[in-house]
């Protein structure tokens, strides 16, 4: 068995210690890993490399969903498959898809070109900006008036960007985090912030492991059995005393699960997919 593991460069450098997690855990069973540049394959230095190499399973950790479909439809398994980081890396398309499903959702409008800065429909402020392709928290902000609004659209660093427009929940700074493994709830975390409406560990957020209720593990399993899903994070926020479908990341994040708990989750993914 061949596996690739392929990242981002900036990515890359964010997640080193869980990198050579994942390597250790192909060693442990016998199997061979290399990590690829993402940007060394696309600018062709290193497509020859990874061609060579001809890997039998990819860990697409690059969030270029594209890329996933290309490697499967030459064959390869990849992990997380397409028809999960399209939407895992696409806010607007994750909202269609858990309505779809039937899951609880805040109210979400997209912002076509044509009415950038002044959209024909949008909830009531206070709203929250998103980014559509933004993770980690980034590219995500709290909007309060039509000026705040226009000068987040009109800002240069943020050109080019695909927008939605999303109520603010009522307990703002506070989520879960629902890891899942092979179709299966591995785990969940509460993630406050009481300085930021954005929970996220690495902006801040205290973390601490969650017991999800029954009703709760329904909603996740309207995701589970529907997508087929490697490794992935979903989010819930809580609004009305309920929980209500926010994210699903594809290249969820871990560290506060190695914070929390002496569990080997590369391991534990490593493991389901070989």
């Amino acid at each position: 068995m061949k596996a690739a593991v392929l990242y981002r460069r900036a990515d890359f450098e964010k997640n080193e210690a869980f990198i050579r997690l994942l390597h250790r855990a192909f060693l442990s069973h016998g199997a061979e890993s290399r990590t690829f540049l993402y940007e060394e394959i696309a600018a062709g230095e290193g497509k020859r490399a990874f061609l060579s190499y001809s890997p039998e399973l990819v860990l697409n950790r690059t969030r270029d969903a594209r890329l996933g479909a290309y490697l499967e439809g030459k064959g390869v398994r990849v992990s997380n498959p397409s028809a999960v980081s399209f939407p895992g890396n696409d806010k607007w398309k994750a909202f269609c898809l858990a309505k779809r499903l039937g899951l609880p959702v805040m109210e979400t409008f997209r912002l076509f070109p044509e009415n950038i800065g002044n959209p024909v429909k949008k909830p009531p402020f206070p709203l929250v900006l998103k980014s559509r392709s933004g993770h980690g928290g980034t590219e995500v902000f709290l909007i309060r008036n039509e000026s705040e609004l226009k000068e987040r659209l009109d800002d240069p660093e943020l050109a080019g960007r695909r927008w939605i427009l999303q109520r603010l929940s009522d307990t703002p700074g506070k989520d879960v985090r629902v890891y899942i493994i092979g179709g299966k709830i591995a785990a969940a975390v509460l993630r406050t912030n009481k300085e930021d409406f954005r929970s996220n560990f690495s902006l801040g957020g205290q973390v601490k492991l969650y017991t999800l209720s029954e009703d709760e593990k329904r909603l996740v399993r309207r995701l589970t059995d529907v997508v087929n899903i490697d490794f992935c994070g979903i989010d819930f926020v809580f609004h009305e005393g309920r929980p209500v479908f926010n994210e699903l990341e594809d290249m969820a994040g871990s560290r506060s699960l190695y914070a929390l708990t002496d569990r080997d989750i590369a391991g534990e993914y490593v493991s389901y997919l070989l």
